[in-house]
């Protein structure tokens, strides 16, 4: 079949174009893959003092729904023995949606319209000993560093699911385990002191599931089968929680369990920024509190009481407590026992 000479025009326009796409695609590809590691690579170095890199298997994207997956994603120290403490971080995947290609190309400025980290793990380890572990990990030090990053990535959401810690330190109490965490946040601006805005965002979601912690003191523990806040509610939901305090040579041990606690803060920011937990009201839905029957004198009950928020917070306050089908049981050497409802200002 012979083909015309208008036909070979356009068979040649057809090959010539095709080929241009193609290599456009290979050239957009390398510089979006390239600029891009090099961005994450820049931010890193410059944040850390050159002191982590990061590093990823696989990056891959669309141009067309203006999106990258990035596989096996690493931050890794390049110092873990003249250092105070270092932290490792590995994600096994990652989603971002671009705003915009020409900002990272041209311009090496990362516009994410919408972030997703999935089960990722960090590992945080002090070769220094300093004391009680909350003095190495402050709640405040943790929100600095996630608003940080945050700016950094500009995302208007940022989903985290499945996420995991572990925080140990030298000749210090067995390691902080936290895992089956769910985060999720929208709108991040900046960390502020306002009620409205927690985390400096329009809302704030998160939750932990199934967990058994350790608490700084090596001696207090807690453990229960969901914790979930609400930014919307503003509301904290604690389900099938177990506080113990083991026993020491001058004070005995001390348990509660409940089905539920609910509480909400009055104010929310306190938290983070100052680390004060200010409650509004407590309600502990069945709770069983387990003392030791040993007479104490006043100073004693209040160390005993102290010593579990401590570990957690500078300063709890309490303004109502109430009690839904509570039990109390003494246990020891009892001479007199007395049941009160009372309304604690301070624990």
């Amino acid at each position: 079949m012979k083909i015309s000479p208008k036909a070979k025009i356009w068979l040649k326009v057809l090959v010539v174009l095709l080929i241009l796409r193609i290599a456009i695609g290979v050239l957009l590809y390398y510089l979006v893959e390239h600029k891009f590691v090099n961005i994450i690579q820049y931010i890193v170095s410059k944040e850390s003092g050159n002191a982590y890199r990061f590093d990823a298997d696989d990056i891959d994207f669309s141009l067309f729904k203006r999106n990258i997956v990035i596989s096996g994603a690493r931050l890794t120290g390049k110092d873990t023995v003249n250092v105070a403490a270092h932290f490792d971080v590995s994600i096994p995947r990652v989603y971002l949606s671009i705003q915009s290609w020409r900002a990272l190309i041209l311009h090496k400025k990362l516009l994410v319209d919408s972030l997703s980290v999935i089960s990722p793990a960090l590992i945080i380890h002090e070769h220094v000993a300093r004391g009680s572990r909350q003095e190495g990990f402050q709640l405040s030090s943790l929100v600095q560093h996630l608003e940080q990053t945050l700016q950094y990535v500009n995302a208007r959401i940022v989903h985290l699911q499945n996420g995991s810690l572990v925080y140990s330190k030298v000749n210090g109490p067995p390691p902080l385990r936290v895992d089956h965490f769910n985060f999720s946040i929208l709108n991040f601006s900046k960390v502020t002191n306002s009620d409205n805005h927690i985390l400096g965002s329009d809302d704030v979601d998160f939750s932990f599931d199934r967990q058994h912690w350790i608490l700084p003191d090596g001696r207090n523990t807690i453990s229960f089968r969901r914790l979930h806040f609400s930014g919307k509610k503003q509301i904290f939901e604690l389900d099938s929680a177990t506080i113990f305090s083991a026993a020491t040579a001058t004070k005995g041990e001390m348990s509660l369990q409940a089905d539920k606690f609910y509480f909400n803060a009055r104010h929310l920011p306190a938290i983070y920024m100052r680390e004060e937990l200010l409650i509004d009201t407590l309600v502990c839905i069945r709770p069983v509190l387990k003392l030791p029957g040993k007479k104490v004198s006043t100073k004693d009950k209040k160390i005993a009481l102290d010593s579990l928020p401590n570990t957690l917070f500078k300063r709890m306050n309490f303004r109502y407590i109430e009690v839904k089908d509570g039990e109390l049981l003494l246990r020891g050497n009892v001479s007199t026992g007395t049941t009160q409802t009372y309304q604690p200002e301070y624990l």
